[in-house]
């Protein structure tokens, strides 16, 4: 069976900001709790993102995070669920292309040998 992922620019700036980290001796990976920064994840991605103009006014410094304009925290939810839901194809995705770049756009693979194709960015 293909698997087909579809990576966006958005995807891509989250992506390159992963926090790893030494899990045990012999484990590098990550923490998709911790994947952004360490802070709050949604300030933390607005941040990577360029999007802190989202913010409601006078609620960064809220407790549990700042609030966001529009449905963005959703937006971002969204993107969020869809790179820890991916994790192990971005991860191989990652790896197959580290000399050539990864780029938006829709990526293949068969299941059972995981090696990538790009395929281009959606028409």
């Amino acid at each position: 069976m293909k698997i087909r992922i579809e990576l966006t620019d958005e995807h891509i700036q989250l992506i390159s900001s992963f926090r790893f980290a030494k899990i045990t001796e012999s484990t590098v990976g990550v923490d998709t709790y911790d994947l952004y920064g360490g802070g709050n994840v949604w300030f933390d991605m607005a941040c990577i993102l360029n999007a802190t103009d989202k913010i409601v006014e006078g609620t960064l410094e809220n407790p549990f995070g700042p609030e966001f304009n529009d449905g963005y925290k959703e937006h971002l939810k969204e993107l969020d669920e869809f790179i820890v839901s991916n994790m192990e194809n971005i991860q191989n995705i990652l790896h197959q292309f580290c000399r050539t770049g990864v780029r938006p756009g829709i990526y293949e693979a068969q299941d059972y040998e995981q090696i990538w194709t790009y395929l281009g960015e959606k028409k």
